[in-house]
């Protein structure tokens, strides 16, 4: 008899146990899951963890790119236009993400292996080093000719019908430049400037295509800027959205995605983006 009421205790206990342990697996599930699944070598501060890129890197016309796998039913590309950093996973993973969405999407290596190193921030070599990559691999006379060619080489590859272009920081500058110069006029049908920097409300005037606005908190007032765009361009379907919670980068190789708040607004970017273009270029 005793046996048998130690044998139902001990049932009871490890019932509750087993329920317990359940819950709790439930509860510390990391919220990040959503966004990024956990990295082997994951650590709160550790600014660069994040998945292995899906795409792969080519090389043609002498510049290297980052592409995405390609869908032979499509005709859409994106070209992502990295910040000062070069190529870096942040950037790469954002966009895989957007590749997810249906869409063609590459990163040409427009500093040609010569970003400025991460470490290098904020030390005070820094505005140095961006201000001679400015006037030299960062300048619009040194990426014109790499973006025509990367344009011309996948319309010639792919049968690319609509081309969109979108850069973070520095490379939100060079989409400006892109969409104000008639020499891409006929292959170059709208961007994207996430936290874009060197970038002004007369910018707008020149621009020849729609716009998606994403600024941070830490850049101008755009609205104005949106405004010339809706004044100048007939039927125009440009957009703004300005992330007031955030700092200059947040979706930038600067950037910190284990952050949640950050980790968030980075998943709106990308929805943004995702939604504008495929509204745009359909």
């Amino acid at each position: 008899m005793k046996i048998i009421v130690f044998e139902i205790i001990f049932g009871i206990f490890l019932t509750i146990l087993e329920s317990w342990v359940a819950s709790e697996s439930t509860t510390t599930t990391p919220v990040s899951d959503k966004f990024l699944p956990d990295h082997p070598d994951l650590k709160e501060s550790d600014k660069y963890s994040v998945p292995v890129a899906k795409g792969r890197q080519v090389q043609f016309e002498n510049i290297t790119v980052y592409e995405s796998a390609y869908k032979n039913d499509t005709q859409i590309m994106l070209i992502t236009i990295y910040d000062i950093f070069g190529f870096h996973p942040h950037v790469k993973f954002i966009a895989d993400k957007l590749a997810d969405q249906g869409v063609f999407v590459v990163i040409p290596d427009l500093f040609h292996g010569n970003p400025v190193p991460l470490e290098n921030f904020p030390q005070p070599s820094f505005m140095e080093r961006a201000q001679h990559l400015f006037s030299k691999n960062g300048s619009w006379v040194e990426n014109k000719p790499d973006l025509l060619n990367v344009i011309k080489h996948y319309k010639t590859k792919y049968g690319i019908a609509r081309v969109g272009m979108f850069g973070f920081c520095w490379g939100g500058k060079i989409a400006v430049l892109a969409a104000s110069d008639e020499d891409f006029s006929d292959s170059l049908n709208a961007i994207g400037l996430v936290h874009p920097s060197r970038v002004t409300n007369e910018d707008a005037f020149d621009i020849r295509v729609p716009a998606l606005l994403l600024p941070s908190k830490s850049e101008p007032d755009m609205l104005p800027f949106l405004k010339t765009l809706n004044d100048n361009i007939k039927g125009n379907k440009s957009d703004h959205h300005r992330y007031d919670a955030m700092q200059h980068g947040f979706a930038g190789a600067r950037s910190d995605f284990s952050d949640i708040e950050i980790r968030t607004n980075v998943e709106n970017v990308i929805y943004r983006l995702s939604t504008f273009f495929k509204q745009v270029l359909a």
